[in-house]
Order: structure tokens, then C-alpha cells, then sequence
């Protein structure tokens, strides 16, 4: 939960935010992708493939950039995560090009998310309360490592 209600405005403001940062990660891509410095670079620097990745604990974008489409939002959603539409960044060569490319494909996927959840906010005005307060235990999304809550009612 949260302590307050949006204030007024928030909404079209948080629109306005989400296109002017889309604009930024196409003139991202281009600038990087379409630099033969990014490219020499990044293409073949630091490579973890799938199985090295695994072996050694690695999560998140970085075992994704390997090719692993592991993203527990989808495999055990949480939250809200069921009821909401997104891809799981994913690219193939393990190096930092490839990481560049899930980190940015994330960036988009979560703007992917925030429309969703503001057309729901706009749709359901007025707070936004549970008929129970269930106990839980989750293991969220973290962009590093693991992470594990357990939330319960007194």
C-alpha cells in the first residue's frame, strides 16, 4: 500500500514521462548501436554463456543477456505481475552488448507495465484495498541476486 492517494494530474503527468523516456531509448540506440566504437567496445567483452552463468549463481539481466529466459515475474507471478502483459528480455551472446540490449529492452517492458497499471489506476479511482490480508511469502523480481519476503498480518 501506500500512505497517499495520487494528487490530481498525476496520471497524465506519469503518460507524458513514459513517452518522453521512450524517445530517450530510441536516441540511446541509436547512438550505441550505430557506433562502430560502442561495437568494438562491447561485441565479445566479458562473455558469460548460459551454463557459466548458471554455475555460478548469476541471475537477472546478465543470465538473461546469456540466452536463459528466466524472469520469476513470469514463472512465479507475484503481485500483479499475472495480470499484466510483458516480454521477458532476452538476447543470445552473453557480452556486454548483449546485456546493453536486455537493459534497455527492460527499460521498455517496464513503461510496458506503468501504461498498464495507470490505465487500471484510471479505470478504479479512490483506494485501492484487499477484502483480506492474506499471509504471503514471495521471492520478487531483483535486478541482482535473490530476494525474499514474508508478509503477515497481526
Amino acid at each position: 500500500g501506500v500512505r497517499n492517494d495520487l494528487p490530481p494530474g498525476f496520471i497524465g503527468e506519469a503518460r507524458k514521462v513514459c513517452d518522453w523516456l521512450i524517445d530517450r531509448f530510441v536516441e540511446y540506440d541509436q547512438l550505441c548501436l550505430n557506433s562502430t566504437i560502442f561495437h568494438k567496445r562491447c561485441d565479445g567483452l566479458g562473455v558469460m554463456n548460459a551454463r557459466a552463468c548458471i554455475d555460478h549463481g548469476i541471475t537477472g539481466p546478465m543470465l538473461r543477456s546469456a540466452g536463459v529466459r528466466r524472469d520469476l515475474r513470469k514463472d512465479r507471478p507475484y503481485s500483479a505481475y499475472d495480470r499484466l502483459e510483458f516480454d521477458v528480455a532476452l538476447a543470445e551472446a552473453g557480452d556486454v552488448t548483449a546485456r546493453y540490449l536486455v537493459r534497455m529492452e527492460e527499460m521498455r517492458q517496464s513503461i510496458r507495465i506503468i501504461r498498464q497499471t495507470l490505465d487500471w489506476l484510471e479505470h478504479h479511482p479512490g483506494p485501492v484495498l484487499a477484502q483480506e490480508l492474506p499471509r504471503w511469502l514471495g521471492a520478487p523480481y531483483a535486478p541482482v541476486g535473490r530476494e525474499g519476503y514474508l508478509l503477515k498480518r497481526n
